[in-house]
């Protein structure tokens, strides 16, 4: 569970491929809870390390969601969908009260 208006960071891995997509062929598309989808980014090249024939790769992209549910984030590799992410954001509640056996009815 993460909470409403703070940034998160999302992880995604990369099998070995013999031609690693550039990083201008990837793109993130966040889907809110009201199933509206965002503009897709260019994920930062700085969070992006391509993968080999014998390393896996890694992409990091990071969200502030401003909506609390059920967030989906997709990964496009030169337009394909290849994966989702699926986050659920809450709100911080502080008004939950703990009550003891002593000051139950």
């Amino acid at each position: 569970m993460y909470l409403v208006n703070t940034e998160l960071t999302i992880n995604w891995t990369l099998y070995s491929k013999v031609s690693p997509p550039s990083s201008e062929d990837i793109t993130v598309v966040e889907q809110s809870t009201t199933g509206v989808m965002a503009d897709p980014v260019p994920i930062d090249p700085s969070r992006y390390i391509p993968p080999s024939i014998n390393n896996m790769g890694h992409i990091t992209h990071k969200f502030t969601p401003n909506i609390v549910g059920l967030w989906k984030l997709h990964l496009y590799i030169s337009g394909i969908l290849v994966d989702t992410q699926k986050v659920n954001v809450s709100r911080n509640d502080t008004t939950i009260k703990k009550f003891v056996s002593i000051n139950l009815p």
